[in-house]
């Protein structure tokens, strides 16, 4: 069962966004340049809060419930984020990534939020 989200509390005793309990639900992947690859949000809780983390200097970018597109030079509507931090999605979501690099790590860390 994924675990509900929490902030932590850094040195000084203020709480941050940064610091959360290690998750029970993660998501790893090795993206190949131009192959999207999806993972779908769980349905313990209705909300959620998703943590990504990809490789240094690499661009992923990341869709919720749509096709994951890179830029293809002029600016144009897009559903596709570049290199998000962190996403609120809901149950049952599928979550897309497609990367231009080639050998793109990533990870997605997953908790339940009935607070968003």
């Amino acid at each position: 069962m994924t675990i509900k989200h929490r902030f932590g509390k850094d040195i000084n005793g203020y709480i941050s966004p940064l610091i959360t309990p290690p998750s029970t639900t993660n998501f790893t992947f090795l993206l190949a340049a131009g192959v999207e690859q999806t993972f779908t949000v769980p349905s313990d809780y209705s909300r959620y809060v998703v943590y990504f983390s990809f490789t240094t200097a690499s661009d992923v970018f990341v869709s919720v419930n749509n096709t994951a597109v890179t830029p293809t030079g002029a600016a144009a509507a897009s559903n596709s984020r570049r290199n998000p931090f962190a996403l609120e999605v809901n149950k049952g979501d599928v979550v897309h990534m497609i990367s231009p690099s080639t050998t793109t790590y990533g990870s997605a860390s997953i908790y339940g939020s009935t607070t968003i």
